[in-house]
């Protein structure tokens, strides 16, 4: 707990953000070091035990049961930075696979609440999930299948503009007033970044779609760094090469 106050609590340490209009910027400014900030310490963060640099990130397939009757599965894979030119083709792949194959085999055909894919152009992971899902197993099935369904399937140009709509529908959604500035406050992205990325999404063609699916999520290297999981009902038969993980819910 001391080590974890000596990060936490300390002005070295921390950082803030403040929304405000350019006329309080000073009122607050002080407000924020001789109120919030006025009691943490100022010393020198202890030593971690643990390495950043040495962390491997590792494929897994873990199941999670949990003492109720509902069941939520995911696969999740690394993929690329936010400013990287797949990163839009990735984000345009999610918005395309979950309206046209996955929200009719998820929900319609395994029996899922819901479900789909989405891709976090800060984290650069893209996901597969569902949720409140009967039948997770044959979910993570289908999130394979939408990858051959995709490999074979001729996407429309109608298709491809409902894709791009709806990113531009998210991408262009008014912001609270707390939000603003935060992508650049925690991850640095600025509203040049921004736009540049905006801007790529024009480009973005049916055959962009198939070749980041099959490089980032179908091929054999793309399968073998993926990581998949399910949390739900004890009854859930994974497989034996799975790693169970009990939190001793009650």
């Amino acid at each position: 707990l001391r080590h974890v106050q000596s990060v936490v609590f300390n002005k070295l340490a921390v950082r803030a953000a403040v929304t405000t209009n350019p006329g309080a910027i000073d009122d607050n400014q002080r407000a924020l070091e001789h109120s919030l900030l006025a009691d943490y310490p100022v010393a020198q963060p202890q030593p971690s035990d643990v390495d950043p640099s040495k962390f491997t990130p590792q494929a897994k397939r873990i199941f999670c049961p949990m003492p109720f009757a509902t069941n939520y599965a995911a696969r999740a894979t690394s993929a690329v930075p936010y400013s990287h030119p797949d990163s839009v083709k990735l984000q345009l792949l999610a918005k395309y696979l979950t309206p046209n194959y996955l929200h009719r085999e998820i929900r319609e055909i395994n029996g899922a609440y819901g479900g789909g894919a989405g891709y976090s152009a800060v984290q650069g992971v893209f996901s597969f999930f569902s949720y409140r899902d009967p039948a997770p197993l044959a979910t993570l099935k289908t999130f394979e299948k939408s990858l051959e369904w995709l490999a074979s399937h001729e996407i429309s140009d109608r298709e491809l503009s409902e894709a791009k709509l709806s990113v531009f529908g998210d991408l262009d959604a008014p912001l609270a007033a707390a939000d603003e500035g935060m992508a650049y406050f925690t991850a640095g992205i600025t509203d040049d970044m921004r736009q540049e990325r905006r801007e790529r999404f024009f480009a973005v063609t049916t055959e962009d779609l198939k070749d980041v699916a099959y490089r980032y999520l179908a091929s054999p290297e793309a399968r073998a760094a993926s990581s998949v999981a399910v949390i739900g009902e004890q009854s859930v038969q994974v497989p034996q090469d799975w790693t169970t993980l009990r939190l001793d819910v009650e």
